[in-house]
């Protein structure tokens, strides 16, 4: 998908063309959502969106599809992450420490995750 001008009313929209009539625009929040505002309402209600592109954010929210080797390394670390799972299953007692370990072992691996898919 290309690059689109940012504007901002109470949501923010995009511009994604434009036809005889004005301005296609789409709510970011629901894309699919998509709306042509006459030519003179967008110019007398809209103003560029002035917030400051950072890469860091672009990067953490958006969708990475796993190709064939990345994959390959997410199934790696799901499959480390559960066998230690069953290990500290195994050793521990029932308790809120295992609960946590539990919880914190599924955050390695979702962190893990991502960094196989964001890099």
């Amino acid at each position: 998908m290309g690059e689109y001008t940012r504007y901002r009313k109470t949501s923010v929209i995009e511009v994604v063309g434009k036809n005889d009539s004005g301005m296609i625009v789409r709510n970011v929040g629901n894309p699919r959502d998509r709306w042509t505002v006459p030519f003179e309402v967008f110019d007398s209600t809209y103003d560029p969106e002035t917030r400051v592109s950072n890469p860091q954010i672009e990067n953490n929210f958006k969708y990475h599809k796993a190709d064939e080797a990345k994959g390959a390394q997410h199934d790696k670390v799901r499959s480390a992450c559960k066998e230690l799972a069953y290990t500290l299953d195994d050793l521990l007692p029932n308790s809120r420490e295992k609960s946590l370990a539990m919880t914190k072992l599924e955050e390695v691996m979702m962190w893990a995750n991502a960094g196989i898919a964001r890099n």
